[in-house]
C-alpha cells in the first residue's frame, strides 16, 4: 500500500470514531469495536469487577507499592477492609486470630492487605467465599539485601565488614541462629505459610507445598516483571488501567544496593535459602506461562499500560496537576479517566496512610447513627481483550 493509500485510509478511520463520538450514539465499549474492527484486534471479553481479594503482602518483595493499588481501589468503592485492632499487622509472625481484626460493620470482609501468615483453612473462614487470593514474589538475593538493610540485619548479627551481606553467606547457618538472623533464612516463604522450621530440608514437601500455593492463588505477582504481572492481574479481575497504576513507596537507597555475588556464593545462598528459591522459580516460571495464554495482543497492552503510567507520573509530579486536569484518552484497553490533583494524591499515598485513615473512617461509621449504611458501590463491568484463562 503507497504512502497516500495509507494516509487515506488512517483519515477514513478518525473520521469514523469522531463521527460516532460526535453523534453521542454508542458508548465507549461501541468505539473500541470500531477500532477492532478496523485494525481486526481480538474481541474484548465482557466481564464483571472483582472486589473480594485478600493479598499476601510478603515482606520487602515490593509489597507496599501493590498494597496501596488495592487499597486505593477498596477506598474508590467504599470496600470493607480487614483492619488490625492494633499495630499494622495480622497476627503476622503467628497465624491469625479473631482478637486480631475490628470486627466488619457490613457483616463481611471484600479485602485484606496487611502483613498476614498465609493459611488455607484460616483465612476463608474470614473472608467472602469468591475471594481470590494474591501474593507477590522478589529474587531471593535481591530480596536478601533488602532485608539486611531494613531490619538492620548487620548490626544485630554484629557483622563488621565493608560487605556485610558477602561475609554473612561466608557461613549464614551459623549467623541465622542467632537472634535476628531468622529473618535472613526463607523469609518470603515464611509468609506463604511453608512451615519453614520443620520441612525447610524436606524435597517432597516443598513440592507439595507450592502445588497447594499455586492451586489456591489466582496469581503470584514477580516484583521484577511488575508491570506485567499488573496488566496479569487487571485481565484477570476485570479491572480497568486506572486502578493498576500505582506510586513506588518505600524504595530505599542503601549502600551495597548493587553488590554482586558469585557463583560460588548463589549457591550457597541457594542452599540456604532453598525454599524461597523453590517458590520464586516456580511462579517466575508460572507467570510467563499464563502471560502466553493471553496471546500478543498482551505486549501491547503492556507497552501501552507503561507508556500511561509513565506520562501520569510525570503529570503528577509537575506544577500542572495543582490546577489542571489531564486527560486518559480512551484505547482498546481502557476508558477515558482524567487524572487531577484528588486523583495524584490517591496515587501518592503510602500503604500506613491509609491504614490510618481506614481507621478513622471506620471509628466514624461505627459511631454514626447510621452506622449499617456503609455500603460498597455498585461493580463495575468492563470490556477488555484477553482471558482470564490460566494453567
Amino acid at each position: 500500500m503507497s504512502w497516500s493509500k495509507g494516509l487515506l485510509v488512517v483519515i477514513g478511520v478518525c473520521m469514523t470514531v469522531c463521527g460516532i463520538l460526535y453523534m453521542e450514539t454508542v458508548s465507549y465499549h461501541s468505539v473500541v469495536s470500531t477500532f477492532r474492527a478496523v485494525f481486526n484486534a481480538p474481541e474484548c471479553r465482557p466481564c464483571q469487577e472483582q472486589t473480594n481479594i485478600v493479598f499476601i503482602k510478603v515482606h520487602k518483595a515490593g509489597g507496599s507499592t501493590v498494597s496501596t493499588i488495592f487499597q486505593r481501589f477498596g477506598d474508590d468503592r467504599n470496600l470493607s477492609f480487614v483492619l488490625p485492632r492494633k499495630g499494622i499487622n495480622l497476627g503476622w509472625p503467628n497465624q491469625i486470630k479473631r482478637r486480631d481484626f475490628l470486627p466488619s460493620l457490613t457483616g463481611e470482609y471484600n479485602i485484606l492487605v496487611r502483613h498476614v501468615v498465609y493459611n488455607r483453612r484460616i483465612l476463608p473462614g474470614i473472608m467472602a467465599k469468591n475471594t481470590v487470593y494474591i501474593a507477590i514474589l522478589r529474587e531471593p538475593f535481591s530480596h536478601l539485601k533488602s532485608v539486611f538493610n531494613f531490619f538492620n540485619i548487620a548490626q544485630k548479627l554484629k557483622i563488621r565488614s565493608k560487605d556485610p551481606v558477602l561475609k554473612f553467606l561466608n557461613s549464614p547457618r551459623r549467623y541465622a541462629k542467632k537472634r535476628g538472623g531468622q529473618k535472613t533464612k526463607n523469609f518470603m516463604s515464611f509468609d506463604l505459610g511453608f512451615p519453614v522450621n520443620r520441612l525447610s530440608g524436606n524435597r517432597k514437601a516443598i513440592s507439595d507445598f507450592i502445588r497447594l500455593t499455586d492451586k489456591d492463588f489466582l496469581l503470584v505477582i514477580i516484583l521484577e516483571y511488575l508491570d506485567e504481572s499488573l496488566v496479569l492481574l487487571k485481565r484477570y479481575l476485570c479491572w480497568s488501567l486506572s486502578d493498576i497504576l500505582y506510586w513506588v513507596q518505600n524504595q530505599r537507597k542503601y549502600k551495597r544496593k548493587d553488590v554482586r555475588i558469585s557463583l560460588a556464593q548463589r549457591k550457597t545462598h541457594r542452599k540456604f535459602s532453598n525454599v524461597d528459591y523453590a517458590y520464586y522459580e516456580y511462579f517466575n516460571a508460572t507467570l510467563w506461562k499464563k502471560i502466553e495464554l493471553q496471546g500478543p495482543d498482551f505486549w501491547k497492552e503492556a507497552q501501552h499500560f507503561k507508556a500511561i503510567k509513565s506520562d501520569v507520573m510525570e503529570f503528577c509530579q509537575s506544577p500542572q496537576s495543582v490546577v489542571n486536569t489531564r486527560v486518559i484518552n480512551a484505547s482498546m484497553w481502557n476508558e477515558e479517566f482524567y487524572v487531577d490533583a484528588a486523583f495524584c494524591a490517591k496515587l501518592m499515598t503510602g500503604t500506613l496512610s491509609y491504614l490510618n485513615f481506614f481507621r478513622k473512617k471506620y471509628s466514624l461509621q461505627q459511631n454514626s447513627k447510621d452506622s449499617v449504611g456503609h455500603n460498597s458501590t455498585k461493580k463495575k463491568s468492563h470490556c477488555f481483550p484477553g482471558t482470564n484463562k490460566f494453567p
